[in-house]
């Protein structure tokens, strides 16, 4: 695999892992029922561990000098 296909991968990976963490606080907020404490709880857990693997990967990508397609764009 070339250098700038392990780029490529890890931009795509950290945007992927951007997205999930998204949809864990989306799935957070609609929790209903008897299991809810627990289920909330679990999902506070998830997303504590996506947020740590998105910095390992972030932290990747800096030491690449690829980290601008990931930041947001401000305009």
């Amino acid at each position: 695999m070339a250098y700038s296909d392990v780029k490529g991968y890890f931009n795509d990976l950290v945007a992927g892992q951007g997205v999930f963490y998204t949809r864990l606080h989306q799935f957070r907020w609609y929790i209903k029922g008897p299991h809810f404490f627990a289920l909330y709880e679990k999902s506070e857990e998830f997303y504590d561990e996506i947020t740590e693997a998105m910095d390992e990967v972030a932290e990747r990508l800096l030491i690449a000098g690829c980290w601008r397609r990931t930041l947001l764009y401000t305009g």
